[in-house]
């Protein structure tokens, strides 16, 4: 027997939605230590309003999000139940540290013996687009001498060297000295003899020949404005 239907979709030519998961953090035992994400967004959000952006979360543990402004030296934050917040967008091109409340979390057994609790990751859903149409030309962010909290606005995987090719000298020299990520994973084997890796909390460096991802947030140390 045969049946035959039509079915009706429609094609996007660019990225519209985009999904960053975020963990507890590395104490499971110990539910007041709260978990900490460094996230950013590829895609500039339809609504920047960062209550509006953060809706999905509201039920899921979220506690804060922070966001460190270089040019004053000082940190930005909100909390869903405060009515006077500091932090009032949530923005491309910006890294955003987000707790979390551990115990809110699920858990399932560990992926191998002497592993933690593997939890289950909590899915932020952010809609947007890459660039807007029309006569709108691409942002641009201001980077300030010290450390700056940045994000990658890509819908790739990006060398390093690429997607901070504007952080250099008149002569080429590099004006960035340390770019800096803050693991907090659970990579689960897709092939063969892999094994499962469990990273709850720990920094590590991108070198110059490094990959920079959408979705993660960086600490960028520059040497000039």
């Amino acid at each position: 027997n045969t049946a035959t239907s039509t079915v009706t979709a429609q094609v996007v030519s660019t990225l519209s939605k985009f999904n960053v998961y975020l963990m507890p953090g590395p104490d499971q035992a110990t539910p007041a230590v709260p978990g900490w994400n460094l996230i950013s967004t590829p895609l500039i959000p339809n609504d920047t309003a960062i209550g509006t952006v953060m809706t999905g979360l509201l039920v899921k543990g979220l506690q804060s999000i922070w966001y460190y402004n270089t040019a004053t030296n000082t940190w930005l934050s909100y909390e869903p139940s405060s009515s006077a917040n500091s932090l009032t967008t949530f923005e491309t091109g910006r890294g955003y540290w987000v707790r979390m409340d551990t115990s809110k979390f699920t858990y399932d057994d560990p992926l191998a013996t002497g592993l933690p609790q593997t939890p289950r990751p909590v899915k932020l859903t952010i809609s947007g687009q890459v660039l807007q149409a029309g006569n709108q030309p691409p942002p641009t962010y201001a980077i300030k001498a010290g450390w700056n909290l940045i994000g990658l606005h890509n819908e790739h995987d990006t060398a390093a060297t690429t997607a901070l090719a504007g952080l250099t000298s008149p002569f080429g020299a590099r004006l960035w000295a340390s770019l800096l990520e803050y693991k907090n994973f659970v990579k689960y084997p897709t092939q063969k003899g892999e094994s499962p890796e469990t990273v709850l909390g720990a920094f590590s460096s991108v070198g110059v020949n490094g990959t920079m991802n959408p979705g993660k947030g960086y600490w960028l140390f520059a040497m000039a404005d």
